[in-house]
């Protein structure tokens, strides 16, 4: 169907394997029979761009203008919690959630802007499930990039981030290459796209999504437009 022309991200349960999520143009949609039918979880004409199921399984989801939230992912039963406006300061045109495998509490935002040169705005997180967020990585100053480019000015291409869930405070941000940042540390690249690929250093160009094998420590997947990579060294 129409409400099915565009999925940005699929979510699973993490007890349950036949309760999915999917964040459509049309609202999030969810299944508790592995896809075979579908419900609305959310109706709203706006298009949702993420969606995720915390460990206690509630579930986050997010447009381009504010993150939703629902206790336990049922049918009706998200509201929205967050808007970009107020919370980060701006309107977005793009919102990617990344939740902590390891402490419920601790979520991380990161946010572009609208039209024009599409540009990273900021990196927020919340350690009190959403309820307060602080600026962590400041995104563009007018035309002023930081150092850390992540995105190079295609942020509503190419954004992902994903929570380590050895650390609750270390994440890896992907975008043109793949970033990490530790809070109180600080922030470096850790691959780069333009060099040779048989360099430890390689992995394609833009970043689309990050998953770390919770079964194996210190494994991670890397989903861009080459493809899928892997690290066995955390990054």
């Amino acid at each position: 169907s129409f409400d099915f022309a565009s999925v940005t991200e699929l979510a699973a349960h993490n007890t349950d394997p036949n309760t999915i999520y999917a964040a459509t143009r049309r609202g999030v949609k969810v299944t508790n029979d592995g896809g075979q039918t579908w419900q609305p979880g959310l109706v709203t004409a706006a298009e949702f761009l993420d969606v995720e199921v915390a460990i206690d399984g509630s579930v986050y989801a997010s447009t381009a203008n504010g993150i939703f939230y629902s206790v336990d992912g049922s049918p009706g039963s998200f509201t929205q919690m967050t808007s970009a406006a107020i919370a980060f300061g701006g309107g977005a045109g793009r919102i990617e959630i990344a939740l902590s495998p390891s402490d419920v509490n601790y979520i991380y935002a990161v946010f572009s802007n609208q039209g024009g040169l599409v540009r990273y705005k900021g990196i927020y997180r919340s350690i009190d499930k959403g309820e307060t967020w602080e600026l962590i990585l400041p995104g563009w100053s007018g035309t002023t990039p930081p150092a850390y480019n992540i995105f190079n000015e295609q942020a509503n291409y190419a954004m992902s981030i994903a929570v380590d869930p050895q650390n609750k405070n270390r994440i890896i941000i992907g975008g043109l290459d793949l970033w990490e940042f530790e809070y109180g540390v600080g922030i470096e690249p850790i691959s780069y796209w333009a060099t040779w690929e048989a360099s430890d250093y390689y992995v394609h160009a833009d970043h689309h999504e990050i998953l770390f094998d919770e079964s194996t420590p210190g494994r991670i997947y890397f989903g861009h437009d080459g493809g899928v990579s892997r690290s066995d060294d955390n990054g």
